[in-house]
């Protein structure tokens, strides 16, 4: 009776500490995290040769090397920029970027960086003469922005149900909007809707800056499930890149 009794006890520990002991060995390391990424040049995008790119991988692939890790970088998925932010909000063990840090956001996700600093904007066409003197003057505008991107979130705060504005998952079709007039101001980061204008062929001397929605800094983004010491040790592998001027000239400088 007595051995029944303590094999009971025995067996009844084991389970507990096994159960207690289980969310510790699952819990999701920088190496177990679901990679999200967006085409949104010079900070992430695909190469010629079908690889991620950009200076947020660079930055993520040092602190990686930083920490004694290697970052596989064909596991970055490059999704619409919707579909990656609601599945960060969502799903479990996902890393965002490159996402702007901004206060509506700041209790959505967990952050490490920064990585690099970021100017939002309302770009117009120069031929079309807009002048934008206050947050009024743009209601009377069709905007154009990417779903859930930080740009098209400023505007919506600003203009409320009164605004005219026109979403779509990919920064190509608001090229084309914006160039043949079917909208009136493209709501992005500045460097990126330039740079997206020269790839497909438009001189982004034609166009102009009206109004600055914000000056922010693009982070990873990390879900709320992430344990809190897989985002602090990102952000230890980061702080080391940023301390070092080798890795930033090939974080920031590579061709």
């Amino acid at each position: 009776m007595r051995n029944l009794v303590l094999k009971t006890v025995i067996y009844t520990f084991m389970s507990l500490l096994w159960l207690f002991s289980a969310p510790l060995t699952m819990a999701a390391s920088l190496q177990d995290l679901e990679l999200l990424t967006e085409e949104y040049p010079p900070y992430n995008y695909i190469n010629h040769n079908g690889e991620a790119d950009g200076v947020s991988v660079r930055m993520l692939k040092e602190a990686y090397g930083q920490l004694g890790l290697v970052l596989d970088t064909s596991k970055i998925k490059t999704q619409p920029w919707p579909r990656a932010y609601r599945a960060a909000m969502t799903a479990e063990n996902i890393m965002l970027f490159s996402t702007n840090r901004t206060e509506k956001r700041e209790h959505l996700f967990q952050w490490a960086g920064p990585i690099t600093a970021v100017k939002n904007v309302l770009l117009a066409r120069k031929d079309h003469y807009i002048e934008i003197q206050n947050e009024h003057d743009i209601k009377k505008y069709l905007v154009g922005g990417i779903r859930d991107d930080v740009a098209m979130q400023l505007v919506r705060n600003i203009v409320y149900d009164q605004g005219n504005l026109l979403t779509t998952p990919y920064a190509k079709s608001l090229v084309g909007m914006l160039a043949l007039g079917r909208i009136d101001l493209w709501a992005y980061s500045e460097y990126t809707a330039k740079l997206l204008l020269s790839d497909h062929g438009f001189d982004p001397n034609d166009y102009e800056v009206v109004y600055t929605l914000n000056k922010s800094h693009a982070y990873y983004a990390l879900s709320l499930d992430v344990p809190i010491e897989t985002v602090a040790q990102l952000q230890r592998g980061i702080d080391k890149v940023r301390a070092c001027s080798v890795c930033l000239e090939r974080v920031f400088n590579q061709k």
